[in-house]
């Protein structure tokens, strides 16, 4: 029941976002604020926690099950925050970038589990170019910012994103109404 539920919600944050970013990027004045985002350390350091603690479990299957590292996973994990926060620059686009790769994860490998085909193709597709925007933000966290900056500048770009915002809430709510009436069993 947790897929679901966890799919519905993230649904509705990207259904919120299609919604409110076209409005709220409309008024330039809010570009500077917005523009340190991707640099913002407190924010940074609450995501970064997030994403490595996230991380364990995912890491947990690659070891050996007698494996002496199995112990150390959780204090190794906080070594990795401590680090990222002393030494990364850009440390929420970096947090941020690891989140959109990990939760694109997350949602392909249950959607696929739950046998929902051909809908979750659809939304295969969004999580994808999720997981792409992922993967660009992290190896270049700069364009988080120049992202920022062109949603305020081109309504193309506003209604774009928007648009995909959209794409991946319809197709996450269809596939959660779909998991829901077919009984979901994991």
């Amino acid at each position: 029941m947790f897929f679901p539920v966890m799919l519905i919600l993230f649904s509705a944050a990207a259904a919120a976002a299609a919604v409110l970013i076209p409005p709220a990027c409309a008024r330039t004045e809010r570009l500077q604020k917005m523009e340190q985002l991707p640099r913002a350390r407190k924010a940074g350091m609450i995501l970064t926690a997030i994403v490595i603690f996230w991380c364990v479990p995912n890491v947990r299957p690659i070891l050996d099950a007698g494996s002496a590292l199995q112990n150390w996973l959780i204090p190794l994990a906080v070594v990795a925050i401590v680090l990222c926060i002393h030494y990364l620059d850009y440390l929420f686009a970096r947090s941020f970038a690891a989140f959109l790769i990990l939760t694109a994860h997350y949602f392909l490998k249950e959607s696929f589990a739950a046998r929902v085909h051909p809908f979750s193709a659809f939304l295969a597709v969004a999580l994808f170019l999720i997981g792409i925007a992922g993967i660009l933000i992290g190896a270049k966290p700069y364009w988080f910012r120049d992202w920022i900056r062109l949603l305020f500048r081109d309504r193309r770009v506003r209604f774009g994103s928007a648009a995909l915002l959209g794409y991946l809430a319809l197709s996450g709510f269809t596939v959660a109404v779909v998991v829901l009436c077919r009984g979901w069993s994991r």
